[in-house]
């Protein structure tokens, strides 16, 4: 038997933006993130973490300073010049690079995504690939059921269900 974890994230959108994400597990709260937009643009992120019946917050705000603009992509930079994320102009992840000074081990992921705009790979430095495949959509034309690989092996589904409101 396999045990299985069960995640339902839900969102809430304000104005065209995404301005609530709750994750839940096994149906407890996990995360709660709030997203604050100044003139249209995410200025920070609050994030309530429930663990073992504790509640944790933190705020995660827009550093202007740390992001530049290069090609059309976004790159925002971390606490080291080894730490930074590369979004392209829809605000999909195309690269992320993490560095850990104690491990002293940098970690690049690069992401692709296919015509619809849905994540088809992510490469990873130590050598790993990610495959995302979808084989069932509903009738808005949105995925269902994804499909995940790992190196080429059966390694999760996915599958998801869309209440949609008028």
């Amino acid at each position: 038997m396999v045990d299985a974890v069960k995640y339902i994230t839900v969102y809430a959108y304000r104005d065209g933006n995404v301005s609530n994400e709750k994750l839940f597990q096994n149906g407890e709260l996990l995360t709660d993130r709030r997203y604050v937009y100044r003139d249209g643009k995410l200025a920070s992120t609050i994030e309530d973490m429930y663990i073992g019946g504790d509640k944790t917050t933190s705020e995660y705000p827009v550093d202007a300073s740390k992001t530049e603009y290069v090609d059309g992509n976004c790159i925002e930079h971390g606490d080291t010049e080894r730490d930074y994320v590369v979004k392209d102009a829809l605000g999909r992840v195309l690269k992320e690079s993490a560095y850990s000074e104690m491990d002293d081990y940098l970690t690049v992921k690069e992401y692709t995504y296919n015509e619809k705009g849905w994540l088809e790979t992510c490469v990873s430095s130590d050598d790993n690939k990610l495959s995302y495949d979808y084989p069932e959509t509903d009738d808005q034309g949105n995925w269902t059921r994804m499909v995940i690989t790992l190196n080429g092996q059966p390694y999760g589904i996915a599958e998801r269900s869309i209440t949609y409101y008028e």
